[in-house]
């Protein structure tokens, strides 16, 4: 009777102990099980969308650098006693080539100030074929020219913006590159080498522009394409030692890029 009466004692302690131990482990695996679900909520968390480009952000300058096609001509009178440059009137109009490099500066959402430095040629022909024989003759002069142009610019439009413009190339006159190139009646054909002519310049000059393009941006950076019609306002020449008034005229073909930061 002993025996049974002190294993009956011990028993309600063994059920507490368990009942202790079950709470303790249950707590605990809600403990983890909350840590888990928070990382998998930091994990689910959807990602920032990428911001579109902008150009409004960009700060307004638009740098540019194009090639030119000149075809070019001029106004021609010979002003000498005994018309010593009559020939002159039977030159017929050349192309030639150029580079440009500019800068554009917003002056307000229209309008712009288009300033760059210039280096570019203007050609001029001579063509003679002898009918009685196989006699020919062909020289060209390319005038070479350094300008600084300056515009103004009135432009609308974002991703394709249409524009014209207006303005004056202060310009020097560096050389003229003088070839030439002949057939003999016994058909000898004989190339010149390239001469280069600077007496008798008038080495500064002045030169109107005005013409109109499109450019097309992506982004940052642009194609633009635009005509321009170029006329020097003060002779080529020097009057007193060539008597003759040579005034350059051409139309421009300008083809390049644009980068706007």
């Amino acid at each position: 009777m002993r025996f049974k009466y002190k294993s009956n004692i011990f028993l309600p302690a063994r059920l507490t102990f368990l009942l202790l131990c079950f709470l303790s482990f249950s707590s605990h695996s809600q403990i983890v099980s909350g840590e888990m679900g928070s990382e998998d909520e930091k994990k689910e968390k959807p990602k920032k969308e990428k911001k579109e480009f902008e150009r409004d952000s960009l700060n307004g300058t638009t740098y540019y650098l194009t090639g030119m096609y000149n075809y070019g001509h001029r106004s021609f009178t010979d002003n000498s006693p005994f018309n010593s440059y009559e020939t002159w009137n039977d030159q017929t109009p050349g192309g030639s080539g150029g580079l440009t490099l500019g800068i554009l500066m917003d002056l307000n959402d229209y309008i712009s100030l288009d300033m760059g430095i210039s280096y570019f040629g203007q050609k001029e022909n001579y063509n003679f074929d002898d009918p009685d024989s196989d006699s020919t003759y062909f020289f060209s002069n390319t005038y070479m020219q350094l300008g600084v142009p300056i515009k103004l610019r009135f432009t609308t439009g974002d991703k394709i913006q249409f524009f014209g413009f207006v303005g004056l190339t202060p310009l020097n006159l560096l050389n003229v590159r003088f070839n030439e190139s002949y057939n003999t009646k016994q058909g000898l054909s004989v190339i010149s080498e390239t001469e280069l002519i600077k007496e008798k310049l008038s080495t500064f000059n002045v030169q109107s522009n005005a013409g109109f393009g499109v450019t097309y941006n992506l982004d940052w950076v642009g194609f633009t394409l635009y005509p321009e019609f170029r006329y020097n306002l003060i002779n080529t020449y020097d009057p007193k030692s060539k008597p003759i008034e040579h005034k350059m005229f051409g139309l421009g073909v300008h083809a390049g890029l644009t980068l706007r930061f």
